[in-house]
């Protein structure tokens, strides 16, 4: 017969094994993940683009608009960027947080420039993102569009969802050629303006004295 010792020892055994605080933190964190709402995004990269001009990106979230219907809206209000809008569905939270980034972009967050992309979301309208993008050399360049979920305290750094990557192609102009090279070669150039005066001087003097010879 079975001791009350015996017993308690056998379901010991049985039980599985306590969870670590790391791991338990982890369970309750992909626990709240889970149970996120879903939303819709706009995005408005650009696709081509000029060196050194600035021009306006923006990012949407909205937790009741469809993405169709957020894309439109934002088309209205950037006309100029209707035909590279994209959107779809995306993770919701109460508190969210969105970056991009990009090598040889100079990027600025409207209204703020210190601002670190955290915003409290709205439970029925959309949430607006923005900033102004200066490409600052031409080529083939890359966006990166962050989009995370700022987690309470107690669970942990953000979330990121998938990154956002997008080719954008910086296209010179002549101004920003001359204003470039000027900077970085203005000495040469005045050395070989010089020169060339100097040596169209030489030729205008030897056919002149030439020609009073004659």
């Amino acid at each position: 017969m079975r001791t009350q010792r015996t017993i308690k020892l056998a379901e010991a055994e049985m039980a599985p094994p306590a969870l670590s605080a790391d791991q338990e933190r982890t369970q309750r964190r992909d626990e709240y993940i889970a149970r996120l709402a879903q939303g819709s995004y706009a995005f408005n990269p650009p696709t081509t683009i000029k060196v050194a001009r600035p021009i306006s990106v923006a990012l949407w979230v909205d937790p009741v608009a469809k993405a169709a219907e957020l894309a439109q809206e934002m088309g209205k209000t950037f006309p100029a960027s209707a035909g590279r809008i994209e959107a779809d569905a995306t993770a919701w939270s109460p508190r969210m947080k969105a970056t991009l980034t990009g090598v040889d972009f100079a990027i600025t967050p409207v209204g703020d420039k210190d601002f670190d992309g955290v915003k409290d979301l709205s439970a029925n309208a959309r949430t607006e993102w923005g900033w102004t993008l200066v490409p600052t050399a031409p080529g083939k360049k890359q966006l990166h569009l962050v989009l995370a979920v700022v987690l309470p305290p107690e669970l942990g750094l953000p979330r990121e969802l998938p990154q956002i990557e997008r080719n954008v192609e910086v296209e010179v102009t002549i101004w920003w050629v001359i204003d470039h090279y000027w900077e970085r070669y203005w000495q040469w150039m005045l050395g070989g303006l010089a020169s060339a005066l100097a040596a169209s001087l030489a030729w205008w003097w030897k056919n002149r004295q030439s020609n009073a010879s004659l």
